[in-house]
């Protein structure tokens, strides 16, 4: 998108309608809602179709260096004029997820909106745009990002507010709001990445809770810690160190941490069967539960001398 087609977004046209560029007859008289000085469309081959000043306006917000800004407030300006016209529906406040970044739930202003306005000031704080009901009190309020955010100032103001980016406000031409900040409260993540989220957080202290349990509690368990491999002895001697009642719930918890990984669910289903595991079982368990799966998360041996090799043995 260039400079060019960001500089007067809408314009006025007879009897005061809000007109977006495709929407303009190519010759006809146009006034920037701005400064109300005429503006032209232009078109060509490699710019987009925009309204630009028939003359140098200096004095005019839209063709300041916060063009960009100043644009995207009047966006929304006229998205509620349209709507309140009859051109067009409601614009609606899009409460996005962020984690995967799609749209959770889409909600219309609601027709108590009569108007809205720039640059409105508030006890402690200007709001970019306000939207007012017929008495003239502010619903909403809209604060546009550009360059920076929202001053700290605006978030104690005493009315509810959103703050949204200007190119997003411009990509739709006013018509979605998707807030990135504010007091209004919107949904922030969708079931999906919620219940991602709480199974990363159940996994997490899993993982936690088996090493908790898998930790050193002597100086023999402590050498082994340090140790890359360990000897059959001392496999042997590890089994006396992790009973079927400690196994039993460390190996709960890896399930629970790891669920993909098959051999840890044949591992259980032995203790239970045959209420012990092999020395070479207990250490692969044991290095599961300190150090976690490693290469034993790609492999397809079952419970027997292939997983043992993984660790050293």
């Amino acid at each position: 998108m260039g400079r060019e087609d960001l500089l007067v977004p809408f314009a006025l046209g007879d009897g005061g309608a809000w007109l977006r560029p495709g929407e303009a007859p190519d010759h006809g008289r146009f006034e920037c809602p701005d400064c109300g000085g005429r503006v032209v469309v232009r078109e060509g081959e490699d710019i987009v179709r925009h309204f630009a000043h028939w003359r140098d306006a200096p004095s005019c917000r839209l063709a300041g260096e916060s063009a960009e800004h100043m644009a995207a407030k009047y966006a929304v300006v006229a998205a509620v004029k349209r709507w309140k016209a009859g051109q067009a529906g409601a614009p609606v406040v899009v409460a996005t997820c962020g984690g995967c970044g799609g749209t959770i739930e889409e909600r219309p202003l609601r027709p108590v909106v009569a108007e809205a306005a720039i640059e409105v000031a508030l006890p402690g704080a200007r709001l970019d745009v306000a939207l007012k009901d017929a008495r003239g009190r502010v619903s909403l309020g809209i604060e546009i990002l550009h360059a920076h955010a929202v001053p700290a100032d605006k978030g104690r103001a005493r009315v509810p507010w959103i703050e949204v980016r200007a190119a997003q406000v411009l990509a739709s031409l006013g018509g979605r709001l998707e807030p990135v900040r504010g007091n209004v409260r919107l949904p922030r993540e969708c079931a999906a990445c919620r219940k991602e989220r709480a199974a990363g957080l159940l996994s997490a202290n899993a993982r936690d809770t088996a090493a908790g349990l898998a930790a050193p509690r002597s100086r023999f368990e402590v050498s082994l810690a340090e140790q890359a491999t360990w000897t059959t002895r001392q496999r042997e001697t590890l089994g006396r160190y992790f009973p079927k009642e400690r196994m039993r719930r460390i190996l709960a918890q890896l399930r629970r941490a790891y669920p993909k990984l098959d051999i840890l669910r044949d591992f259980e289903d032995r203790l239970l069967l045959c209420g012990h595991l092999s020395p070479r079982q207990v250490a692969v368990v044991v290095r599961v539960a300190q150090r976690g799966p490693g290469r034993l998360g790609a492999a397809r041996a079952l419970p027997g001398e292939g997983p043992a090799a993984l660790f050293g043995a």
